[in-house]
């Protein structure tokens, strides 16, 4: 009877394939964003999906996407927090090891990207009271 035998390369071949798209597997596809406020109890909403949140909050959001979280409160002026979805440098250099097996799950999934700034402190303005006689 004849045995069968696998390549030099099969097991490296078979490790990569497994590793692909290991960022997303490591990371996850959400990030948690920190944002305080003053005053606290500051409302946040995502202008895309509408959800808020009362500051301070831990906020979980999609590493893929842009965000643009509004604060607001009674008696001060509305602002926009900017928060980027960024390329990691690390899962790139990853991925190259990897031969780029996993680059398209990561891309797609998120396990590439970070979101920055990831602790933001909204200092709101209080609208100027105007008194008329």
């Amino acid at each position: 009877m004849a045995s069968v035998t696998a390549p030099r390369w099969a097991a490296p071949f078979l490790c990569l394939l497994v590793a692909s798209g290991c960022g997303t597997l490591v990371r996850g596809t959400h990030q948690t964003v920190h944002v305080e406020s003053i005053p606290s109890d500051v409302e946040l909403r995502d202008a895309r999906t509408g959800e808020t949140w009362l500051a301070p909050a831990d906020i979980s959001l999609w590493r893929t996407r842009r965000h643009v979280l509004i604060a607001s409160k009674p008696g001060y002026r509305s602002q926009e927090i900017y928060i980027r979805s960024e390329a990691s440098a690390v899962w790139y250099y990853v991925n190259i090891v990897t031969l780029f097996v996993g680059l398209a799950v990561d891309a797609v999934a998120g396990g590439l990207y970070d979101l920055a700034p990831e602790r933001v402190t909204v200092v709101m303005e209080a609208t100027s009271q105007t008194g008329g006689s």
